[in-house]
């Protein structure tokens, strides 16, 4: 990933799961909350000072925003907004210093301010130990920032633990709508490669800068086979089949027939997945 020329820099705010992006109003019916009570979440940086960026870490400067935001939408009462960063449409920008407050503001859309915005970096402790901090900002009323912190752990490891205390901070919602897997290294890889193809098929990103497409949604299916109660996987499956459909990446109709299946096979989906029209799922 680039290091971010601001003359280059670009937003791409994605409000709500990352899947809705795909899948739009042909997907499981959300809540429905005002923009009121929009909370953003800017790209992480890493700040660990390594000489060569892991890229495991990389990715998941861009996914625990996206993770984050589905987890804001799905289990509290707020909306969930990745404020997603691209270099043009050469690739996504990577950051290696904390990001500022006031830059972070330059990546929200002034269409649909954000009432509270996270930022947040990776960094090593003085023993090497990796660890997450963010922090979540109230931009009206004046409230001082809430600090969250997680060390000693993987990437998936840390964003679980922030996950929990933001939740806590935001204050949950009573019955979420639809089941979520557990944010974990997992779910941070399978995230960053469906946006990839989702920024691709939004005309975001250049097809040369991008990857993934069946292979895409066998590694979402096999997350959705491992975790068979929650529903998120294998929204991102679907999006991730829909983003290969619309850019030429198509799957083979066997990938489509075992997305079916686990639709089907998915509790809180199996009756949205009944009510789909013909032809829904390419």
């Amino acid at each position: 990933m680039p290091t971010p020329d601001p003359q280059a820099l670009r937003s791409v705010p994605l409000t709500g799961p990352l899947w809705t992006a795909m899948l739009g109003p042909s997907g499981p019916p959300l809540p429905s909350r005002s923009r009121e009570r929009l909370v953003a979440i800017a790209p992480l940086a890493d700040c660990t000072g390594d000489a060569t960026p892991l890229p495991a870490l990389q990715r998941a400067c861009v996914a625990v925003p996206l993770l984050l935001a589905e987890a804001i939408t799905l289990e509290t009462e707020h909306v969930g907004q990745a404020l997603v960063a691209t270099h043009g449409s050469s690739g996504l920008s990577a950051f290696r210093e904390p990001m500022p407050l006031t830059s972070a503001l330059t990546l929200a859309s002034p269409a649909t301010p954000p009432r509270q915005l996270v930022t947040g970096h990776f960094s090593r402790d003085v023993t090497g130990a990796l660890q997450l901090e963010l922090q979540l900002h109230a931009l009206v009323g004046g409230a001082a920032p809430v600090g969250l912190r997680a060390s000693r752990g993987t990437p998936g490891e840390l964003a679980a633990r922030v996950e929990r205390e933001l939740l806590g901070a935001l204050g949950r919602a009573q019955t979420p709508p639809l089941p979520r897997a557990p944010s974990d290294d997992v779910a941070l890889a399978v995230a960053h490669e469906v946006l990839v193809l989702t920024l691709l098929a939004r005309g975001k990103l250049d097809g040369a800068q991008a990857w993934g497409g069946a292979e895409t949604v066998d590694r979402a299916l096999a997350w959705a086979k491992a975790t068979p109660a929650a529903a998120t996987p294998v929204l991102h499956a679907l999006a991730a089949h829909q983003a290969a459909t619309l850019t030429g990446r198509p799957t083979a109709p066997a990938v489509r027939t075992a997305l079916l299946e686990r639709l089907a096979a998915t509790p809180s989906l199996s009756s949205w997945a009944k009510a789909l029209p013909a032809g829904a799922v390419p």
